[in-house]
């Protein structure tokens, strides 16, 4: 008898764990090595049936007939550039119909928790995006806007009887809208998003009762979906205490979006119980370096310094340089080089990669609406230098990865920065990263001392294909050509998977977009709030200074090698509204 209950205790044990460990789903170190990629569901690819140039101006805020499907019969062109997980909008039902402020095409005006956005398909059409996804050892992290509940305005008219399940006016904090101006934390977390036309009503996220409905939820969903990791939309606007529980509800990988340039506000929230963040504070100082004023490669190596002192684990944050919210990166770039360069940098540097869907198109708009363009009507180039650098750059991070598992905990240092460039070393990769552009001058020779390296080592440089002997006194030299950037590793350490790829621009050409997108740029005639995002942000406002028009960029090639621009900001740039509603 004593040994018959002894087994059970430990079959009892051995449930217990497996049950345990099927609920913490993938460790925070597992995801550190994968690579996502970024998608709103809407505007990645329709479904077969439907026509390949159906057409989509994001201009017009309206559903442009994604699906859940599309993405599912476009996966290898997702993984054959590398990527191992993709980020998801939010696939739960919205507000409906037209509004002032447009449709809910990208998902962040959530009305009912229990049912799905039957415009991007079934539940069944989703769970098997999410078992395909799982049978390429491909994982699916979930963009979750919660925070807030979308209801039509007027104000005055609004009601909560057919929100699911927050029915009630007890649930939400009292009406007040978000100003900014005061910085007036309690404000920011207490107030209401949106505007007149499309409310977007505070949830009171002290309410217990608001929690549990909260966490139970979260959990089925992790559940019934077999979700990998969660995206936190909004984190800003509620407690840090509160994400951490639902970070504990969720059971899986958990990444908040707090929209400031502040490295210590943003690491206080990983600190305080998130895994990850996306990296908004390293976002401005990376557009900085790599845009056309070819200019401050020394400010991004101060943040960093910053972001390195403050963060719990700065190689489980979010790395990224565009996503639905900002301009994509072309937009304030028209030179290849520096668009390759801040690609190699988010790729390279520490921190889970996150690419944008289009940035390997070269898709090269401004802000919210017009940088939710279309996917499909790029053909999904495969033949695309993004496309195929972005491929290179993953595949050379999965084999280091695969040689050096110690790879991806390993915090990158610095080994040299000036205006123009800087030389990064993450164990034993090293990338030279600068903004010369396309048209620097030839014969530019880069020196720096390695960490680890040897008299007489060699390193190869993943895009040039050339080699670098470590000389004498410990030195390395490297040739800078066309801007490119060096991408090295040690010869010596055995067999690196080398990606093959070729950069095919001619330094005496003019760059030309291989796929070319389309959209009106037109003056709203209606009043939408200046944005959060921006509006209390030094860093924010900073970049907007930074933005050069695209009269300005035009005459970016006559000028000497990293020679500032003009700033100039455009008609438009100055016309265009950040919408906070999406």
């Amino acid at each position: 008898m004593d040994i018959l209950l002894i087994k059970i205790s430990i079959l009892c044990f051995l449930s217990f764990s497996l049950f345990q460990l099927s609920q913490a789903g993938h460790s925070v170190d597992e995801w550190k090595e994968r690579s996502i990629y970024q998608i709103i569901t809407d505007r990645f690819s329709l479904s077969k049936d439907a026509h390949e140039r159906l057409p989509c101006d994001p201009a017009r805020f309206m559903y442009c007939g994604g699906t859940w499907n599309g993405i599912r019969d476009h996966l290898d062109y997702i993984q054959d550039m590398g990527f191992d997980a993709i980020w998801i909008s939010p696939i739960f039902e919205n507000e409906e119909g037209n509004k002032i402020d447009g449709w809910s095409y990208h998902g962040y005006w959530t009305k009912n928790l229990y049912a799905l956005n039957h415009h991007y398909g079934t539940k069944e059409d989703f769970k098997n995006l999410v078992e395909e996804l799982h049978r390429r050892d491909m994982w699916i992290l979930l963009d979750v806007a919660i925070n807030s509940i979308a209801l039509n305005g007027p104000l005055e008219n609004i009601t909560f009887d057919k929100v699911v399940p927050f029915n009630d006016e007890s649930y939400y904090h009292p009406f007040c809208w978000v100003d900014y101006e005061l910085n007036d934390v309690e404000v920011v977390q207490n107030c209401w998003l949106g505007d007149e036309n499309l409310v977007l009503a505070d949830l009171d996220t002290e309410n217990p009762t608001v929690v549990e409905i909260l966490q139970k939820w979260l959990r089925d969903v992790v559940e019934e979906y077999d979700i990998d990791g969660i995206r936190f939309d909004a984190t800003k606007h509620a407690p840090v205490e509160f994400w951490s529980k639902m970070a504990e509800a969720a059971g899986v990988f958990t990444i908040g979006e707090y929209f400031t340039g502040s490295p210590t506000e943003a690491c206080d929230y990983q600190n305080a119980g998130l895994d990850s963040f996306l990296n908004f504070p390293l976002y401005w100082p990376i557009t900085w370096a790599f845009n056309n004023t070819g200019l401050q490669c020394e400010a991004l190596a101060t943040v960093i310094n910053q972001i390195h002192s403050q963060c719990r684990d700065v190689n489980a944050l979010g790395t990224f340089i565009g996503n639905h919210d900002v301009p994509r990166i072309a937009h304030n770039n028209t030179d290849q080089a520096r668009v390759m360069n801040a690609i190699s940098f988010v790729m390279m540097w520490d921190g889970i990669p996150i690419i944008y869907y289009g940035t390997e198109q070269n898709f090269n708009t401004f802000h919210d609406p017009f940088n939710r363009e279309a996917l499909w009507l790029s053909k999904f180039d495969t033949s695309n230098i993004y496309y195929r650098l972005i491929g290179a750059l993953n595949r050379f991070r999965k084999s280091v990865q695969k040689k050096d598992p110690e790879y991806v905990n390993t915090q990158s240092i610095i080994l040299k920065v000036q205006l123009h460039y800087m030389v990064i070393q993450k164990h034993k990769v090293i990338s030279v990263l600068g903004n010369w552009g396309i048209h620097s001058q030839e014969g530019l020779t880069i020196s720096f001392i390695p960490v680890g390296a040897h008299p007489g080592d060699v390193y190869f440089d993943i895009i040039s294909d050339k080699t670098y002997k470590v000389d004498e006194q410990g030195k390395l030299n490297v040739e800078i050509f066309f801007g490119f950037p060096v991408i090295m590793y040690p010869k010596t350490q055995g067999e690196i998977q080398v990606p093959e790829f070729t950069p095919t621009l001619l330094p005496e050409t003019t760059f030309i977009p291989s796929i070319t997108i389309t959209t009106h740029y037109v003056q709203p005639t209606y009043d939408v709030p200046f944005g959060y995002d921006m509006r209390d942000h030094p860093g924010g406002q900073q970049f907007w200074k930074s933005i050069v028009s695209q009269k300005s960029s035009s005459t970016e090639n006559t000028l000497a090698p990293g020679k500032a621009l003009p700033i100039i900001l455009s008609f438009f740039t100055l016309l265009l509204p950040i919408f906070v509603l999406a």
